[in-house]
């Protein structure tokens, strides 16, 4: 999830949407701006675009989630079930 300057959020949404990696972009109400899936097969490119997200001027504020194949347990959701209860948005 993250933050923008106020003002920039059809700006940021572009930058995101347009970028390798990044699967789905959700403007949120909150705290935050936008919610962020990014999917990639290394995690050293998953670092690098997250880094590269982060150092962009109109970002303020970032808050990582990550789920890999080693967080999911099997179909019954036991990590995504955990995130439900812990986080600020909605899961579906």
């Amino acid at each position: 999830m993250l933050k923008v300057s106020p003002g920039q959020e059809a700006e940021a949404y572009r930058l995101l949407k347009n970028m390798e990696n990044v699967k789905e972009v959700y403007r949120i109400s909150g705290e935050f701006h936008f919610f962020v899936i990014l999917h990639t097969e290394d995690k050293a490119i998953l670092y690098r675009l997250v880094d590269a997200i982060k150092e962009m001027p109109i970002v303020t504020a970032i808050w990582n989630v990550l789920i890999s194949k080693d967080n999911i347990r099997g179909d019954d959701g036991v990590y995504l079930n955990w995130l439900k209860a812990h986080s600020k948005i909605s899961i579906c």
